[in-house]
């Protein structure tokens, strides 16, 4: 948004130290595939975004094949949607042998024996590119100019600093009941997520300095930006801070 001219800016953070990504493998392929480096030649589906630009999710997995000795060219991407309909829609027609993609899904193609993890953002030590959480996950607001538009940036996160401090001191199965949600499915996988991906949320909506890095590193090497301090034009963290 930033880089279109829009004055868009990162005004406060929840991402934790865990990211909440994983690269899937097809079940029937488990036997063959059993790293990232075996994907080579290998189709893989994954949110894609348009010719002229791409998705996050796949820059990330650009940056996990080639951490892998992968190179782009050598996969075929197949398009998916961010839902379930989708990957799973993918991995039974066999459309993709892998699949990159976000919680809960990972988690609900493994355990429906779809497929089976190949790399998890959960894993810091298996990806330079997501180490401690990797690039940022920020909440984000129109530049402000009035002392209105000011007031109610600052009421958003203060909501959601609330928001992060109880979650942090909650148990994954209380955060779950706060919810209130009726479909008994859908509360055991969330549980099951939470539980799987205890780091994946901040603790106060702070910027965190290895995050940012993370990010000046991660669009640089994607060519969003040319030079990595260009990171700082777009994040306000007077309302939240920074943290180490």
């Amino acid at each position: 948004m930033h880089k279109k001219g829009k004055p868009a800016v990162a005004i406060a953070s929840i991402a934790g130290t865990e990211a909440a990504l994983a690269m899937l493998v097809r079940s029937d392929l488990a036997g063959k595939i059993k790293r990232v480096s075996d994907l080579r030649f290998h189709s893989i589906g994954v949110s894609t975004g348009s010719v002229n630009s791409k998705t996050y999710q796949q820059m990330v997995a650009e940056q996990i094949l080639g951490e892998s000795g992968v190179a782009i060219k050598e996969i075929r991407w197949v398009p998916t949607a961010q839902n379930w309909e989708s990957i799973k829609s993918v991995l039974t027609s066999k459309s993709a042998d892998a699949i990159f993609c976000e919680e809960p899904f990972a988690t609900r193609a493994a355990e429906s024996g779809l497929a089976r993890f190949l790399f998890e953002a959960k894993d810091t030590k298996a990806s330079k590119a997501l180490a401690s959480g990797g690039p940022l996950r920020a909440v984000i607001s129109m530049r402000a100019g009035t002392a209105r538009q000011d007031e109610e940036a600052r009421v958003l996160v203060s909501m959601l600093q609330q928001s992060l401090a109880w979650m942090a001191k909650a148990t994954p199965q209380a955060i779950v009941d706060k919810l209130n949600i009726a479909d008994a499915n859908e509360r055991k996988e969330l549980l099951r997520v939470l539980k799987r991906y205890s780091g994946i949320f901040s603790h106060d909506a702070s910027f965190s300095a290895t995050a940012v890095e993370a990010s000046a590193r991660f669009l640089t090497a994607t060519g969003a930006i040319t030079d990595s301090a260009a990171i700082a034009e777009v994040i306000n963290d007077r309302w939240v801070g920074r943290r180490p």
